[in-house]
């Protein structure tokens, strides 16, 4: 397979997470037409994937908005998809497709078109239309306001593609738009500094003991300092996901259960939940999703401590803009190993191109995926199966 797929999270003007979008591009190195086999064997794994033999899907509430072209519109794997939970981003689209984009209507699938302009030859489209994406990266916004304002008499739902600064968000917010996705939802510019909650502190303080192997008595006192600590680890120890054959409600019983390397790994995972309420939502899932992808990639390559390792590098990457503070302060409150902090501060060390990876598929530049993929020894369609593996994985969390 030589086409990796993207995926840029799409947020309403509450901040809360819609879905996603999904591209499938071509590596730079090989150039047949779009549509052609490559493109639908990721469009069949990215069907399969995200249904459960071919009806349960596995992302929650999240629609998924999967960018198909006319060749694509036409092909077979469009209805192995559940039309409640994906919407078809039409590329390119001529009245010509008009026909089978009603079908696709009348079956149930929600219709994305790009940059359709308010026209008399486009208001066939248009009844088909309920989104249209534009893209905002250096457009005029007055003229951007004015089309948004026709457009939404129609009750059609607007999405501002390229979001990539605060600036441009503020920009897309007044001049109307519905829904947005960009850059700055992966990694914003900038992000007010919070004082740190005493759940969060006590965190790091069981993360530094954890490390160090410190007696078990020392971890359970600081645990015992926050009322809420104790009820997460009993959430956790008890919930499906990590499968005690009976209840347990005793701090030492848990941590016995659980061991230091399981411990570590929950723990880890509280440093973003723990963060606040303060944090977007959708900053903390793309740190759960970063690190996900990175220990699924590293399932063939790497033994269970290194997975562990990437695992801990992809949540980490996001902490300096979660908590409002450089990247070397939060390393020297975590004091991580030299080989995780090499990572985060300098994409750099076993890690860095890893980071650098995942990074790389939340934006549109295939190229640099591709030279990344390279570089470490992976497939596009192991790259391709891990990231959307980690959406599912992300989703299955949230209802654990």
């Amino acid at each position: 397979m030589q086409v990796y797929i993207d995926r840029q999270v799409i947020i309403d003007r509450d901040q809360k997470i819609l879905g996603y979008t999904l591209h499938f591009q071509h590596a730079p190195h090989a150039s047949p037409p779009l549509g052609n086999e490559d493109v639908m064997a990721a469009a069949r794994l990215t069907a399969s994937l995200l249904t459960q033999e071919g009806t349960a899907w596995q992302l929650g509430d999240n629609l998924v908005v999967i960018s198909v072209t006319p060749a694509m519109l036409q092909s077979e794997f469009i209805e192995l998809l559940p039309p409640a939970h994906v919407v078809l981003e039409i590329r390119d689209i001529t009245p010509a497709h008009h026909a089978r984009c009603q079908q696709l209507r009348q079956q149930g699938f929600a219709l994305a078109l790009n940059e359709l302009r308010p026209s008399l030859d486009n208001l066939p489209l248009m009844e088909l239309a309920d989104y249209i994406n534009f893209n905002v990266n250096n457009q005029d916004m007055a003229l951007l306001e004015s089309m948004v304002k026709l457009l939404s008499r129609r009750e059609i739902k607007l999405i501002a593609q390229n979001v990539d600064t605060p600036a441009a968000l503020h920009a897309c917010q007044q001049a109307g738009f519905h829904y947005f996705q960009g850059q700055h939802f992966a990694r914003p510019e900038t992000l007010a500094e919070r004082s740190i909650d005493p759940v969060y502190s006590h965190v790091i303080e069981l993360l530094n003991l954890v490390r160090t192997n410190a007696e078990t008595a020392a971890i359970e006192a600081v645990i015992k300092r926050d009322v809420m600590l104790p009820a997460r680890l009993f959430q956790y120890v008890n919930s499906a996901a990590f499968g005690a054959w009976r209840p347990v409600y005793s701090i030492r019983q848990a941590l016995a259960l659980m061991g230091y390397r399981q411990l570590y790994r929950w723990l880890s995972l509280l440093t973003v939940s723990a963060a606040g309420a303060a944090t977007p939502p959708a900053l903390a899932r793309t740190a759960l999703i970063r690190a996900q992808q990175m220990e699924l990639l590293g399932q063939q390559k790497m033994a269970g401590n290194e997975r562990d390792n990437l695992f801990i590098v992809g949540l980490f990457s996001l902490l300096d803009v979660i908590l409002g503070i450089p990247m070397p302060q939060v390393l020297a409150m975590l004091n991580p190993p030299d080989i995780i902090a090499e990572a985060l501060l300098h994409r750099s060390g076993a890690y860095g191109n890893w980071l650098a990876l995942v990074e790389a598929c939340e934006s549109t530049d295939a190229a640099r995926i591709d030279t990344l993929a390279q570089a470490i020894g992976l497939s596009a369609e192991q790259i391709n199966d891990a990231l959307l593996g980690a959406l599912v994985w992300v989703e299955a969390q949230d209802k654990s």
